[in-house]
């Protein structure tokens, strides 16, 4: 079965900031779970902000539990995609946004088993060109609903706010 991906809009990825306004206002806490409500409305704005202030503690914490690349790459952009939808499943929780995320990662993590994917063979890269099609579908997801390319999101750390 080959996936053909549909057209992705990628619109110019901004440049993270040290901080943001909501951030210097209240604590990271609180302003992730100010997020949740508008993200479990389908607010991707809202989305993008979350993922611009978690994706590096969240990358951080799927690359301690996985070494293979690729791997986590798959599990970091499905773990986003599950974010999206089960929003509404943390709205009102006293629990940490952070925290939820990265028990969500952690049992993808722990699903995925010692090695998932197996390693490119050589000679090819291993990049989603070469992912198997679950990687595939939560890499092309995710990047629609961040409007931002698919490499970028799943080879390298992208750093936190």
């Amino acid at each position: 079965m080959r996936i053909v991906p549909r057209k992705i809009v990628v619109r110019p990825v901004p440049t993270a900031a040290p901080d943001c306004a909501d951030c210097r206002s209240t604590s990271l806490s609180a302003h992730l779970n100010a997020l949740m409500d508008p993200i479990s409305r389908g607010s991707r704005d809202a989305f993008v902000t979350l993922f611009d202030h978690t994706r590096g503690a969240v990358r951080a914490g799927i690359d301690s539990r996985l070494r293979e690349p690729q791997a986590a790459a798959a599990i970091f952009a499905a773990t986003y995609v599950e974010v999206w939808w089960l929003a509404g499943c943390h709205t009102g929780h006293d629990e940490d946004v952070l925290t939820w995320i990265d028990r969500i990662a952690e049992r993808r993590s722990a699903e995925a088993g010692p090695h998932p994917n197996p390693p490119a063979p050589s000679g090819e890269p291993a990049s989603a060109d070469v992912a198997d099609p679950q990687h595939l579908r939560a890499a092309l997801e995710l990047s629609s609903l961040l409007g931002r390319s698919v490499d970028p999101l799943t080879r390298i750390d992208l750093g936190r706010c």
